[in-house]
């Protein structure tokens, strides 16, 4: 991993500038500038990274740009930070003439917004690998798949191309990222990327969405190699200080006969503490026992709802309570601690229907809870029930977490706002008061910890990210 042989076959070397947004500010780097660097080096391109995680200024930026005097601008562009990569286009056409490329969930998702973005020349739709590679050998080529580009005042829209069926070849760049030091600040925690796509069809999620736009184009879902999993979790203890696995795979747990191969190889040869995804309908008390021989020490389940018509009828999450409860008891008497996912402000939802899904959190009786507020993001079903009931406000909010993007007739935004700050507190206030009080503190002081923690240096976001890991880590 990391040393990039160069594929001889390749005409002119290219180099390519990625611009690594992250609004959040949150220590995970860009999977898809990963891989999509690890391809291109593959081939003999040249690549650099201007990561927004750790620089702010625009200034630098420029001064990076006319150092490296790269042949392509590439943004990855997701919903909430399509804004802020739109101003700082705009700031690099005012300085430099280089073509710039948007690719990611919202090009993919919305292509006639991002293509209308004056400093853009160029969107990429769906996977990226092949569509820039092939871009990089003629960028005046334009009838390149999955490629759209501008020409004057008309849009060159191309077709998709199939899908990248063989995911084992491809190599994720982490040294792209200075991935030392957002190891440091992780507390030794290695974000792992099993497989591509996701077989369900939550309405809130955009995995359906992209299944239709690859239709007959190849595998949708795809899986990794067992084997070649474990090398790049090996090889990446060979270079860093790992202390655990976290595998960031919307369902890590879908596929009974790969996680059984898998499970196998990574409690031979590994032996890290991981965590990750799960889908209750897919674990059972041999299968959680199986994950924890392994080394699992969390699963985060998927609860949503506490009310099965909206999980079945609004989120498409077909699960029967009886089936959410099961599944927490299984992880649990396996020794494996649980982490629940909750909404709050799901389209016709009520007050009443809130509460269930705290009762149902207080039944199953998780480690730790999470709620969010809902967003809907387009390219899925409830965005577009959102949009034609005229739930939309004109205005987006730059976090989920905070919600304020639709407005109801029949709860207001204030009341849903309410329920999800107060939501971990009425799930634990009667079984663990003291868990409760420091859910509640934890949700009070939220922005004044994420602003306080993007000024500290690596080193001591460790120290305090190693707290939180005893949780998901430790035994």
């Amino acid at each position: 991993m990391g040393n990039h042989p160069v594929n001889k076959d390749i005409g002119v070397k290219m180099k390519v500038l990625f611009i690594y947004p992250n609004t959040s500010k949150q220590e995970g780097i860009s999977p898809a500038i990963a891989y999509l660097s690890g391809y291109l080096k593959k081939r003999g391109h040249k690549t650099r990274l201007f990561d927004f995680t750790w620089n702010d200024s625009t200034g630098d930026l420029i001064k990076s740009i006319k150092d490296f005097k790269p042949d392509l601008i590439a943004f990855t562009v997701n919903t909430l930070g399509f804004d802020f990569c739109v101003r700082v286009s705009e700031e690099i056409k005012k300085n430099l003439e280089i073509p710039i490329i948007f690719g990611g969930p919202h090009p993919t998702l919305s292509p006639e917004e991002a293509i209308r973005a004056e400093p853009v020349d160029m969107i990429c739709i769906g996977e990226g690998e092949e569509a820039i590679a092939e871009l990089l050998k003629d960028m005046k080529n334009t009838k390149v798949k999955s490629i759209w580009f501008k020409r004057g005042n008309k849009v060159v829209k191309n077709p998709i191309r199939n899908l990248l069926n063989d995911i084992d070849s491809i190599e994720c760049d982490r040294e792209l990222f200075d991935y030392r030091r957002y190891l440091d600040s992780r507390g030794g925690i290695v974000d792992i990327y099993a497989g591509r796509g996701c077989p369900f069809l939550c309405s809130f999620c955009i995995n359906p969405s992209l299944k239709r736009i690859y239709k007959g184009k190849g595998k949708y879902v795809r899986l990794r190699k067992p084997g070649n999993v474990v090398d790049e979790i090996r090889d990446l203890m060979e270079r860093y200080e790992v202390e655990g696995i976290n595998f960031t795979d919307d369902t890590f747990t879908w596929n009974k006969k790969w996680l059984g191969k898998f499970c196998k190889l990574y409690g031979e040869e590994i032996k890290l503490p991981f965590t990750c995804n799960g889908r209750v309908e897919n674990i059972d008390r041999k299968t959680a026992e199986m994950l924890k021989n392994a080394g699992c020490n969390a699963i985060m389940f998927g609860v949503e709802s506490g009310n099965e018509r909206i999980r079945r009828e609004i989120l498409r999450r077909p699960n029967t309570d009886n089936q959410i409860i099961k599944a927490f008891e299984a992880a649990k008497k396996a020794g494996i601690k649980t982490f629940s996912y909750n909404m709050v402000g799901i389209p016709f939802e009520t007050e009443e229907d809130m509460q269930k899904t705290i009762e149902l959190n207080r039944r199953i009786n998780p480690d730790e809870v999470q709620t969010t507020i809902f967003y809907p993001f387009p390219g899925t079903e409830l965005y577009e029930i959102c949009k034609s009931r005229g739930w939309m406000k004109d205005k987006e909010i730059p976090d989920y977490k905070y919600g304020g993007v639709v407005e109801y007739p029949h709860i207001s935004a204030k009341r849903i706002k309410r329920a999800r700050d107060l939501f971990a507190f009425h799930v634990f206030r009667k079984t663990n008061p003291r868990k409760a009080i420091r859910s509640l503190l934890s949700e009070m002081s939220y922005d004044l910890y994420l602003k306080v923690r993007q000024k500290l240096p690596p080193q001591i976001k460790g120290v305090i990210q190693r707290i939180t890991n005893t949780f998901y880590f430790s035994g």
